[in-house]
């Protein structure tokens, strides 16, 4: 299994090898993190403060590329680029309710992946 919906696990494999034990423990971490980037990243906007916005935007671009999640990524860096001058804020507040929305679907998909990868006896 490499691609499942928009997620591509070839960029991940090549990273940490074939080993599945190694991309469920990744997948596993991705999972554990990216909820409290996405709650921070909402909180920096709710509270205006452009530099933990840009700081958590910068943070979470390695781990959409290597999920090669583009999309998000992209919507990641142009939040990072807009937080370091606060000024569109309407556009801010648009990118990160689409990545925030984006992360819903990407966890959700991640969490069928890795349950796919650690019980493959349950797939139909």
């Amino acid at each position: 299994m490499t691609k499942h919906n928009n997620i591509d696990l070839s960029k991940l494999r090549s990273y940490v090898g074939e080993k599945e034990t190694d991309v469920e423990d990744m997948i596993q971490l991705f999972l554990q993190i990216m909820p409290e980037q996405k709650k921070k990243l909402q909180d920096a906007l709710k509270e205006h403060h452009w530099e933990n916005l840009n700081y958590t935007a910068h943070q979470i671009k390695p781990s959409l590329d290597i999920l090669g999640l583009q999309d998000a990524k992209e919507k990641a860096r142009i939040i990072e680029n807009l937080a370091k001058t606060g000024i569109e804020v309407k556009m801010m507040e648009q990118l990160v309710n689409e990545l925030c929305k984006s992360l819903d679907e990407i966890f959700s998909v991640l969490t069928q992946t890795y349950n796919d990868l650690h019980h493959p006896e349950d797939q139909a």
